[in-house]
């Protein structure tokens, strides 16, 4: 009763995808009159890039987590438990600070997961707090137990939060529908939302950062198989528009506060089409996807 498998790259396609910009061979069309035409090496378009990539980052980790409880459940022997606790539960906490749980909740459908981690830093400690729940599909609705076999979709939510002593923290949240051909590992359409905040004072190159990120997938289509071996998905819309309030004095020193949107739309010829803006100027750039990301 296996659930993981040819699924992982496909999930974490969507926190791969949100920003690969400005690899070199970018092609730039030119832009409407009524915004500035943007520079890709522009350092303000630097910095966002790089904080939503790192924003990302954690985004990632999110869903790497999503896949393990996935991977959890479906490597479990049903109905052993009459808790409804799987027969295998996550990691073994490191520390007596550290907590972790599966549970299946009947009212739900859902399996609900939790997990805290303390660790010490160099100079700080850090929380790190995972909140997850996961609905498996078949064709007769939500089921506790899948069976691979069956499966024809998997609803996700989750959480994850990072806070330093230090006054530092990130966080990145999801609501995520895979539908379509998990079973034989075929075509598939994902759609949700997924969002990420980053706060820091303490960075590289003497930055302060605030980031609040909110992200939109739209019917990205991709075939499982294709996507395992450095495939793209060939189409669906990903869209983010986020707050930036970024300040270093580093090299270059950049001080801004301004909204920025990206559009990323694949175009089914392993490419995506970014349209990327704020409030005065407009960057337009087409990447490829599959094995460059």
């Amino acid at each position: 009763m296996k659930t993981a498998g040819r699924l992982g790259l496909g999930l974490g396609m969507i926190a791969l995808l949100a920003l690969a910009a400005g690899c070199g061979d970018d092609e730039k069309p030119t832009a409407p009159t009524t915004k500035a035409t943007g520079d890709l090496d522009d350092p303000e378009f630097r910095r966002v890039e790089n904080t939503l990539s790192g924003a990302v980052e954690y985004g990632e980790m999110l869903l790497n987590n999503t896949w393990y409880v996935i991977g959890q459940v479906g490597d479990s022997t049903p109905g052993v438990a009459d808790d409804g606790r799987p027969t295998r539960q996550p990691f073994t906490p490191s520390s007596e600070g550290d907590s972790t749980l599966l549970v299946y909740h009947s009212a739900s459908q859902y399996w609900y997961f939790f997990a805290q981690e303390i660790m010490a830093q160099m100079t700080d400690t850090l929380t790190i707090t995972l909140r997850d729940s996961v609905q498996f599909l078949q064709a007769t609705g939500p089921v506790q137990w899948p069976d691979s076999a069956l499966l024809t979709g998997i609803n996700m939510g989750g959480r994850l939060s990072l806070v330093l002593t230090n006054g530092d923290s990130a966080a990145a949240a999801h609501v995520l529908a895979v539908m379509g051909q998990l079973s034989s590992g075929g075509d598939v359409t994902i759609n949700g939302t997924q969002d990420f905040l980053v706060d820091s004072h303490h960075g590289a190159d003497s930055c302060e950062v605030f980031a609040d990120v909110h992200a939109t997938a739209t019917d990205i289509e991709m075939n499982l198989a294709s996507n395992q071996s450095g495939g793209c998905p060939y189409g669906g819309v990903l869209w983010y528009r986020g707050n930036f309030d970024i300040a270093c004095t580093g090299d270059p020193a950049v001080d801004f506060a301004d909204v920025f949107t990206i559009t990323g739309t694949f175009q089914g010829n392993n490419t995506i089409a970014y349209v990327v803006e704020n409030s005065t100027t407009r960057w337009t750039f087409t990447e490829t996807c599959g094995d460059s990301i």
